[in-house]
């Protein structure tokens, strides 16, 4: 399935953050599709729960490694990745993700790292490792939504800048 470019996720996030019900699938029906690569039941449960009413399509990986596989097996708008997991964490996860998208030449994913850490340590190595945008666990709808938001644009920046590089 073709994947809805980076601007077309920005546009139909904002809509959805605005509370258009249903909002998060298109005029062709089509769910965004996200990757929660989260090793915590309790967790996936909580962001199921808040995102799949709104149209949201997500597929579960519960550590970094089949997080990878997913990654590589299937195509999605946006990948939500907890931080520290058993078998590879979040961080290891992403940078083999990036280089990924680098040797096939794939338009950049927004990744959204998950974490009960917010530190400006942890900032910077999610960003150094690749993410787009950081969200303090536990989350809520109004703090994903907003993470979502924040990794699209900061994703399409990237995007913008590699282009005109």
């Amino acid at each position: 399935p073709t994947m809805v470019v980076t601007g077309d996720l920005l546009e139909r996030l904002e809509d959805v953050g605005a509370g258009d019900a249903g909002e998060a699938s298109d005029g062709a029906g089509e769910a965004l599709r996200i990757l929660l690569v989260e090793d915590n039941a309790a967790n996936q449960m909580v962001v199921r729960c808040l995102l799949e009413p709104l149209g949201f399509e997500i597929v579960v990986a519960d550590n970094g490694r089949e997080g990878v596989d997913q990654f590589e097996a299937g195509a999605f708008d946006m990948i939500l990745m907890d931080m520290q997991m058993p078998v590879m964490d979040g961080l290891a996860a992403i940078g083999i993700i990036r280089a990924q998208e680098a040797q096939r030449r794939l338009e950049r994913t927004p990744i959204v790292m998950l974490t009960a850490n917010t530190t400006d340590v942890h900032q910077l190595r999610a960003m150094k490792a690749g993410a787009d945008a950081l969200v303090a666990k536990p989350v809520t709808l109004e703090i994903l939504l907003s993470g979502l938001t924040q990794g699209a644009a900061a994703a399409e920046a990237w995007a913008c800048e590699a282009r005109a590089a």
